[in-house]
């Protein structure tokens, strides 16, 4: 497995198990690290006497005629970026996975890691969505979220190969993602904090949160001459399930993301264009909020059943208000997730797009964010 530029893919020796594991502390975050492991398949990337760069491979079964391979983990010497390693790299790991007789070969990439993700669009890989994995894998979907560790990485997504040939629909990924979101949060405090909330009202807050940042976004992308599309984060869902699960009165949001609509492009490239459609999520919310909640307080002091001199039942006053004021208890921490959460996993929300784009205006953002959360 010799190669160009005189870099040579071996297996790692038992020898350079620390030396791999040091160059892998140098290309992720401290959190991401934590979840790091070695399989039998460790392929180094050699140069000069130096290690360059290396590649985890692993292998399972979904069936008895079902073998997966996985492009577990690869990273690249900083100083060694921009030569072809990484290229070399996934190419050694996918031959090495054909060899070894994988009907599918997958990779699990975050979302903004378009160095990782062009190399798989290049060779043949495509993202499967939430509703492709399960029409491929059915109920073994989530016995392959296991191995894959496909469960706490939200914001990564599934690419495979064979790819399925056919473009998934970005407004059911959307409308998915809310009606999960819904059901999820009214289940935990139905059965948990044993109260009967509205469920029409938390449907109503909900698809207005999702809904004005998605419009909010997806309308800044279009004066700015960006074509993007929604994608779900569907291993954010487990997370999700859990924080609903013990902490029923919060808003743990997968909301999902905007990406430029199609499989390969550059995220430093586009961070001019995706910094403001971030910062344009952000701000909707702040001012989705701020509005709920000067609403929710001119409301209260109204007459019980009178509304701006028209008359209204009751009943729907109280949905109104009940709305307002979801609006405003969940989208405070929606806002905290989307704007001040920059570290993994949480590196997909808007808050990270505009650190990496301008860090003065997310630190002016992040303050203003912290204002309307504790006030």
């Amino acid at each position: 497995m010799a190669s160009k530029r005189e870099i040579c893919i071996r297996p790692m020796e038992k020898c350079e198990k620390k030396k791999v594991y040091s160059l892998m502390k140098r290309s992720f975050p401290l959190i991401q690290q934590l979840f790091f492991s070695f399989t039998s398949k460790v392929f180094v990337a050699e140069k000069d006497g130096a290690l360059q760069g290396a590649i985890v491979l692993k292998t399972f079964y979904l069936s008895k005629k079902r073998k997966i391979g996985l492009l577990y983990w690869g990273f690249v010497h900083p100083e060694a970026r921009g030569e072809g390693v990484g290229r070399l790299l996934y190419d050694a790991g996918i031959r090495i996975l054909e060899e070894e007789k994988c009907t599918e070969i997958l990779g699990c990439i975050e979302g903004h890691n378009t160095s990782s993700s062009n190399l798989l669009a290049s060779r043949g890989f495509d993202i499967l969505s939430p509703g492709a994995q399960l029409k491929r894998f059915g109920l073994h979907t989530f016995f392959l979220w296991l191995h894959i560790f496909h469960y706490l990485d939200i914001g990564h997504f599934l690419w495979a190969r064979p790819t399925t040939g056919k473009k998934d629909s970005s407004a059911l990924q959307w409308w998915g993602t809310l009606l999960l979101s819904g059901t999820l949060i009214t289940l935990s405090r139905l059965f948990l904090a044993k109260s009967s909330p509205a469920a029409v009202a938390l449907f109503l807050a909900l698809l207005s949160l999702f809904g004005f940042r998605y419009l909010a976004m997806k309308g800044t992308a279009f004066f700015m001459g960006l074509n993007v599309r929604f994608r779900a984060w569907e291993s954010g869902f487990f997370l999700f399930f859990v924080l609903s699960l013990f902490v029923p009165g919060i808003l743990y949001p997968v909301s999902g993301g905007l990406y430029p609509d199609k499989n390969k492009w550059h995220y430093t490239q586009e961070l001019p264009r995706l910094g403001p459609i971030a910062f344009a999520g952000v701000l909707s919310l702040l001012f989705l909020i701020g509005s709920s909640a000067i609403l929710c307080h001119l409301l209260s002091s109204w007459a019980p059943g009178t509304l701006m001199g028209q008359t209204f039942s009751s009943q729907w006053v109280n949905l109104l208000n009940d709305t307002l004021r979801y609006i405003t208890s969940y989208g405070k921490t929606f806002l905290l997730f989307d704007a001040l959460f920059i570290f993994f996993p949480f590196t997909c929300f808007n808050g990270r797009r505009i650190w990496d784009w301008n860090k003065p205006v997310w630190v002016g953002t992040a303050l203003t964010t912290m204002l309307a959360i504790f006030s």
